[in-house]
């Protein structure tokens, strides 16, 4: 890819140079991301791994260059907050992935890497995953390094390479500006000098990135805080009054609902359940749902775990899946009939919640019982953060399993 850059510079022009640039810079991003966090996994093999980074943004160059007006509106369609896999399946009516998948597989590209590429029937394969988390990584960072996507991200990297998320943010800041000496060396854009505006910056996006909307924001600076008064002795000092004793459980259930109305916006889902585990650890039971119907089936989820199927086998350790079209055939035999006429025949997320060994609940969200969910990895790496925080909520020490 690099080798073709100086021809592509000489047959487009802006937008169309800037924007095929733009992909190629984030596709190398990502590329510098993988290496270091496979090494963290003790992986053997990059190459594979660092192919299919660069590929990732393979779909919308060849879009740029091709089909620059198509790409312009889908573009602007993110800009706008729109979901990339759900905004470019109904701009292209193909999602984004899937045509750098195809592409990969006109070009004879190693098994390894068409794995990797292949984000929906192999996400849970740690390899894939790699590559997954840092693309997702670059592409959010690019867009806003204080964005709660970009929190999300680095939160899931440091989950998944085992690491404290501060050292991980670290690990990502050296990564990035050592990936804009490359970018800058092959006049590529980067987003390296973004990370030293302060966090409260308002910024105008353009074309040609971010910019801050004041000259003061351009760069942070240290301003010396003036001392705080103390009162007089004579003065009469007032004590606020105690706050309210605080009640746990209404707490809890306030930030479980908090969290469930995250996973319908934020992943773009219409229906919500949280089931919990009975007393007798025998059943799951629908204890908290988001769905407009008083009367809806999803409100009877219950499910015997005593046997062997999908939810017993999620409850043995923290771990989310998304069935879909292409997984469907194999897990469907391990989802009970008793859930017929309730859940989505269409496809679905689920994820655990185990705490310290103790399998506490699921979270169960879809489209609705009759559409096909269109999640990309940006909504199935928001549903595994957000389950990731509800362990964090039941207790200290929840990690979603890689």
């Amino acid at each position: 890819i690099l080798s073709g850059l100086p021809v592509m510079e000489t047959m487009l022009q802006d937008p169309r140079l800037h924007g095929y640039q733009e992909c190629l810079a984030r596709a190398m991003l990502g590329v510098f991301h993988v290496r270091p966090w496979a090494t963290l996994r003790q992986y053997n093999s990059f190459d594979p791994l660092e192919i299919a980074a660069c590929l990732w943004e393979v779909a919308e160059m060849a879009l740029w260059v091709r089909a620059p007006q198509t790409m312009i509106q889908l573009d602007s369609r993110l800009l706008k907050g729109e979901e990339r896999c759900g905004a470019s399946h109904q701009q292209l009516g193909v999602r984004l992935d899937d045509v750098s998948r195809a592409l990969g597989g006109v070009w004879g590209l190693p098994e390894a890497t068409l794995r990797a590429l292949d984000t929906v029937e192999n996400l849970r394969q740690p390899h894939v995953e790699v590559v997954m988390l840092a693309c997702a990584l670059s592409r959010a960072s690019w867009q806003d390094w204080q964005s709660e996507e970009t929190e999300g991200c680095l939160a899931l990297a440091a989950d998944y390479c085992g690491a404290p998320l501060e050292w991980m943010r670290s690990l990502v800041g050296r990564t990035t500006a050592e990936t804009a000496q490359v970018l800058h060396r092959w006049g590529l854009p980067n987003n390296a000098e973004w990370l030293l505006w302060p966090p409260d910056t308002q910024r105008v996006r353009t074309r040609r990135g971010w910019t801050p909307t004041s000259a003061s924001a351009s760069a942070p600076r240290v301003t010396a805080q003036k001392k705080q008064s103390t009162p007089e002795p004579s003065e009469e000092v007032s004590l606020d009054p105690m706050p309210a004793p605080i009640n746990p459980a209404a707490l809890l259930q306030e930030r479980l609902s908090r969290l469930m109305h995250e996973m319908r916006d934020q992943v773009g889902l219409q229906r919500v359940v949280f089931a919990l585990m009975s007393a007798d650890r025998v059943h799951l039971k629908a204890r908290y749902v988001i769905e407009q119907g008083e009367h809806s089936p999803i409100r009877r989820f219950e499910v015997d775990i005593r046997g062997h199927n999908l939810f017993s086998a999620l409850l043995a350790k923290p771990q989310v899946i998304f069935i879909n079209e292409a997984n469907e055939s194999k897990f469907r035999p391990l989802i009970p009939s008793s859930l017929t006429g309730i859940i989505s025949t269409h496809g679905f997320l689920v994820g655990s919640v185990v705490v310290k060994g103790k399998p506490i609940g699921v979270f169960y969200g879809d489209s609705g019982a009759g559409e096909k969910p269109h999640i990309g990895q940006a909504g199935f790496n928001q549903f595994r953060l957000l389950v990731l925080k509800a362990g964090e909520l039941f207790g200290a020490g929840s990690t979603v399993a890689q």
